[in-house]
Formats: structure tokens, sequence, C-alpha cells
């Protein structure tokens, strides 16, 4: 789900504009505009979640100088953290990871030895692979239990369908006799 900043002001809405336009501030977007002459059109812009706008905003105070590299970098690591734990739970097992909390489970990670957690450069890095691999996580347990749900959700349908399909054979002979 997509979340969306709205601006309290005029100005605020100018720097988001700079900043979907792939500049760090407005007055950086203004400097350019001003640079060339007035002719500026941006190659590309893009939408971002909430999540995508702080995590490039924290890379670009940890010494990112780019906006592009700082979310494609971020973007890199959550899915990285998402193929990650899908493939530790299809080639091992998902009851291993099941019970624990989120503490237990960043700790896991950091652990994880016979298939280790990939490395980042940054703290912002790692932390948005940590949470895409507990969000994945997450998904395949409740997709396990709607499934067990569903299975004996079709177990108790076939049970009651035999024993009324039973019975029904059941009082069609009493009254033939």
């Amino acid at each position: 789900m997509m979340q969306v900043k709205i601006a309290g002001s005029a100005a605020e809405a100018l720097g988001m504009l700079a900043k979907a336009a792939g500049y760090a501030s407005k007055e950086e977007a203004d400097r350019v505009l001003q640079e060339s002459g007035g002719h500026v059109y941006p190659e590309e812009v893009e939408e971002i979640t909430e999540d995508e706008y702080n995590a490039v905003e924290a890379l670009l105070a940890a010494g990112y100088s780019d906006q592009g590299d700082a979310l494609r970098d971020y973007r890199e690591a959550v899915d990285v953290g998402d193929t990650w734990m899908l493939d530790t739970i299809v080639y091992g097992s998902l009851d291993e990871w099941k019970g624990l909390t989120l503490t237990e489970f960043n700790q896991a990670l950091s652990n994880a030895n016979h298939d280790p957690f990939p490395a980042f450069e940054t703290s912002v890095e790692t932390d948005a692979a940590y949470d895409s691999a507990w969000k994945r996580l997450q998904k395949e347990i409740a997709a396990e239990m709607a499934d067990a749900a569903y299975q004996e959700h079709n177990k108790r349908e076939i049970r009651e369908g035999l024993e009324a399909h039973g019975r029904d054979e059941f009082n069609r002979s009493n009254e033939e006799a």
C-alpha cells in the first residue's frame, strides 16, 4: 500500500516536487533551473512510498550523494531480504522461524551460519533487508495458516457430506424394508 505525504504549504509542496524530480531540495532545483537558463526537464519522475522516501533521506544523511543510487540500493536491500527469507523457507523449514519475536528473528538473522544473511554497507540497507525478510516470514506464516484452515474446512465438508449421504442411504433402505 502506497503512503502519500501531503504538503502543509506551497513551499513544502515545491520542495516535494523538487525531490520527486530527483533534486535534493527545492533550492537545488532552483539553482539548476537558473544555471540552465530555465529549461530543465527531469528524465523520470517516479512515485515512491513513504518508507522509500525516509530511507533515501537517511541514506543521503549517511553520505550518499545521489538520490537515485540511494533509492536503488534501498530497493535492492528490500529485495535481497525478501528473497533470502523465501529461499530459506523453501529450502529449509518454516517451522523453525514461526515462534520467533521480531527481536529473536533479527538475532537469528545476524547469527545465520548455513546461509549467512547478506551484509550491507549501511544500517539503513541492513534494516530494510531485515524488515523485508520479517514481512516475507509473516506472509508465509499467514499463507500456511490460511491453507491449513482451508484444508480443515474441506475435510469437514467431506465428512459432513459422507455422514449425510450415509444417513440418506440408511433411511432409504429402512423405508424399502
